[in-house]
């Protein structure tokens, strides 16, 4: 009787450890399962942390190159600046070469002009200096040909009154002349002053 008690308090001791084991499975079961569950989180905060890391190092790197290119845009904008001041002032030089060639032009057509007027008058002159010669040849041959003294002394006063007005008019035409150059001279050395200082 007793063996017999003895092994049904055996089998219930047993059946009990072997409840205890089967729990202890379950709970190494949830325990695995947790610490599966608990290294996927850490996986998954770990690459979280590696993508942040990552977006944090290219967003230095976009910083990096935005200042970069911020700077070299402030760099062309000045270029530009620095060229559109060049541009202008060789612009406002142009036009103040292309105003002082058209000026230039105009007073070397007037200065050709005046010239061509000068010479139509000295051929003028001449043409009147040589007539008052012929005139005046005329004049002489009439008074070594005259046979009265009265006649000869009428001549030649005749004759001194043209030469004193062909004299006249001879000095009066050089004394033009003159004035024409020493005005020509003067505008032409005013022009290259002018076209000296343009070029320094």
């Amino acid at each position: 009787m007793s063996s017999k008690k003895e092994i049904v308090e055996r089998k219930s001791e047993m059946e009990s450890q072997k409840l205890q084991h089967q729990q202890l499975l379950k709970q190494l079961d949830a325990l695995k399962l947790e610490l599966e569950s608990t290294k996927r989180e850490i996986e998954e905060k770990k690459s979280l942390l590696e993508e942040i890391n990552r977006n944090s190092t290219d967003l230095e790197i976009l910083k990096s190159e935005h200042r970069k290119y911020k700077s070299e845009i402030e760099e062309i904008k000045n270029n530009i600046q620095i060229v559109q001041k060049s541009y202008n002032e060789s612009r406002k030089a142009q036009e103040e070469a292309t105003r002082s060639l058209i000026e230039t032009k105009t007073e070397l057509e007037a200065a050709r002009n005046e010239i061509i007027e000068i010479r139509k008058e000295q051929e003028l002159k001449k043409k009147e200096i040589e007539l008052a010669k012929k005139e005046l040849k005329f004049i002489e041959n009439q008074a070594t040909n005259a046979s009265e003294k009265t006649n000869q002394k009428n001549v030649v006063a005749a004759a001194s009154s043209v030469v004193s007005s062909l004299n006249a008019k001879i000095a009066a035409m050089q004394k033009e002349m003159e004035i024409l150059k020493a005005t020509i001279q003067r505008e032409r050395a005013e022009r290259e002053s002018k076209e000296e200082l343009d070029e320094s």
